[in-house]
């Protein structure tokens, strides 16, 4: 299905700059996949947040940090574009608060 495209009139010398985007809610994948989402993903977006459900989710700022780095590490063109993954956690009912901070 094709989206419509929406036209807005603007007064004449108006001028606006759409910059890269964010997405709130985005799934790298891992393991081999994750290559191939991150050479769509860093042509649209600037930032993504990096969704925790991998196998096993990532539920510590150790597993975080190993999925920011596989995520980096992955990153076509030497990260050209100033892409940024925002991780979270995976809650549980054994995350502390002291794991958040």
């Amino acid at each position: 299905m094709q989206q419509e495209i929406c036209t807005i009139k603007v007064p004449e010398g108006t001028s606006m700059e759409i910059i890269f985007p964010d997405d709130f809610h985005h799934h790298f994948r891992d393991g081999n996949k994750t290559k191939s989402v991150l050479a769509q993903v860093t042509k649209r977006f600037s930032r993504c947040i990096a969704m925790p459900n991998l196998q096993p989710p990532v539920t510590n700022t150790v597993l975080a940090t190993k999925y920011y780095n596989h995520i980096m590490g992955n990153i076509p063109n030497n990260n050209e574009c100033g892409f940024e993954p925002l991780m979270v956690l995976y809650l549980t009912d054994n995350t502390t608060p002291d794991e958040i901070r």
